[in-house]
């Protein structure tokens, strides 16, 4: 199993993690770095129009990794474009840039690392895919290599926000190895966020304008200010400065309002995997917005 997904999986695999050898671990990790500028001479080249499918099987290999396991569900093309063009303008440069500034708030280094590390697993999936569908000869070449070619960009804007984080190789290794925890969506969690996530698209992009969720995002998107100015009397953020709203959503606090907006609006108990997922969405939406 490669590294990440021992990150990323389970309790079990996260056990098992402990007895990996420390420089198994950062040897990986070195490896990898090292397939970047061979990836980025390879695109280039295929970027020129030399549709070379020798280059596309190269990429291919490079993507087998220790750091992880790159097992691709069948999906397809069409799917896998439609998916990706979303994420073409949700999840382009400037969000990467977005989501440093919410990674600043989070508690502790191995937050900040953990989750940068969880976009870079994300952006190597999509990369094996894109390569596999590249490398059969699809039809859909140009399109394809032109997306392969923005997910390798941002690979590139996640290892420049790695490579500023002081010790890195520590955290990474301490992540990995399980010796550090951090709190992540269990199964059901995820389950109830995939439901989730469409809606809250929707309400984000205005397509869905009414419904108990719709009121939860606005009734919350509303409260900010005033619960800001509440956090700066009482000494909870330091004062106002541009970045403040931004702040106070990544801030352990915001969780709080989010789950009084929900309350004030079901009127019974609500669970807290619903409260997570809701907080998921809305940082998630919120965290890519230009607010300066």
């Amino acid at each position: 199993m490669g590294l990440l997904n021992h990150l990323f999986g389970s309790t079990e695999s996260a056990a098992q993690a402990l007895e990996l050898d420390q420089r198994r671990v950062l040897a990986a990790w070195r490896k990898y770095l090292a397939t970047i500028p061979i990836k980025k001479v390879l695109l280039d080249s295929l970027n020129t129009g030399k549709n070379n499918r020798k280059d596309f099987l190269k990429l291919k290999s490079l993507l087998r990794l220790e750091l992880i396991d790159l097992t691709l569900q069948q999906k397809e093309e069409s799917a896998l474009i439609s998916e990706l063009e979303f994420l073409e303008h949700s999840q382009n440069i400037k969000r990467i840039q977005n989501l440093e500034r919410g990674l600043r708030y989070v508690e502790t280094r191995y937050d900040y690392a953990y989750q940068l590390l969880q976009q870079l697993s994300s952006i190597l999936q999509y990369q094996m895919h894109l390569v596999a569908a590249l490398s059969k000869g699809s039809r859909k070449q140009k399109r394809l290599l032109s997306i392969l070619t923005i997910q390798f960009r941002l690979e590139l804007e996640i290892i420049t926000r790695i490579e500023k984080i002081d010790s890195f190789p520590e955290l990474f290794l301490a992540l990995v190895r399980g010796e550090h925890r951090i709190r992540t969506m269990d199964a059901g969690e995820k389950k109830l966020l995939k439901r989730l996530q469409t809606s809250t698209n929707r309400i984000f992009s205005r397509e869905i304008t009414s419904g108990i969720t719709h009121q939860w995002a606005l009734g919350v998107l509303n409260a900010i200010e005033d619960k800001v100015h509440e956090a700066v009397v009482q000494g909870i953020l330091p004062g106002v400065h541009p970045e403040v709203d931004f702040e106070f959503v990544n801030r352990p606090e915001f969780v709080a309002l989010a789950r009084e907006t929900i309350l004030s609006l079901r009127k019974k108990n609500v669970s807290e995997p619903l409260i997570t997922v809701l907080v998921h969405c809305f940082r998630e939406w919120y965290n890519q917005l230009d607010n300066n």
